[in-house]
């Protein structure tokens, strides 16, 4: 029998997506933030947050514990800051995230959330996937449609990594080399160019 590489728990809104059960899998975490009369207590601003391991390193990880703001987070920040604040002080963030898509597939898995609430914005949504080629690597995308106030801001596209790995920052790229292994996981921006909207 095949087991499934996909997993989604739709009470909490969290989406698992592995590229093989191999042990150099590509793996990836990704959070809705719904909440839940469960959980109380423990609410983070995490909806969009994202975990990847790869080839054996931490590439992409969840800050811990006490990490609650969306800025601890593997988000995108509207003007370097997190939407709501909850100004220092160790307690939950309230307001919540939800899992709008879950795309299972043969060769791309893919889902979305929207943090509208959490980012504090007229909307927030992004949509995340792993392609699982056969015989490549398999690499993740993410695409990011925020709109704060209808205005202009500034974004901030975040990745919180293994504190032993190493960054190289390129103008419009990254590459991030794992301390385990010497594994590398580039990072890329795509913008679109304004004569496609027309």
């Amino acid at each position: 029998t095949k087991v499934s590489t996909q997993f989604r728990d739709t009470a909490r809104g969290i989406v698992t997506f592995r590229s093989s059960w191999q042990r150099d899998a590509t793996f990836m975490v990704f959070d809705g933030s719904q909440r839940s009369p469960s959980a109380q207590g423990h609410f983070h601003a995490s909806c969009g947050h994202f975990s990847l391991s790869a080839l054996g390193e931490y590439f992409g990880i969840d800050t811990g514990r006490y990490c609650i703001e969306q800025d601890q987070h593997n988000v995108v920040l509207v003007d370097g800051k997190s939407g709501r604040s909850t100004n220092g002080e160790w307690v939950q963030t309230y307001w919540h995230g939800n899992l709008i898509d879950y795309r299972p597939g043969a060769f791309c898995d893919s889902a979305a959330v929207d943090s509208s609430h959490q980012h504090d914005c007229y909307w927030a949504r992004r949509w995340l996937g792993l392609v699982k080629g056969s015989g490549v690597p398999a690499y993740a995308w993410t695409v990011e449609d925020i709109n704060k106030a209808n205005d202009y801001r500034e974004f901030w596209w975040t990745l919180n990594t293994h504190p032993d790995n190493k960054i190289a920052l390129g103008e419009r790229s990254a590459t991030i080399t794992g301390h385990r292994h010497g594994n590398c996981l580039d990072v890329s921006f795509v913008l679109p160019d304004p004569s496609w909207y027309v």
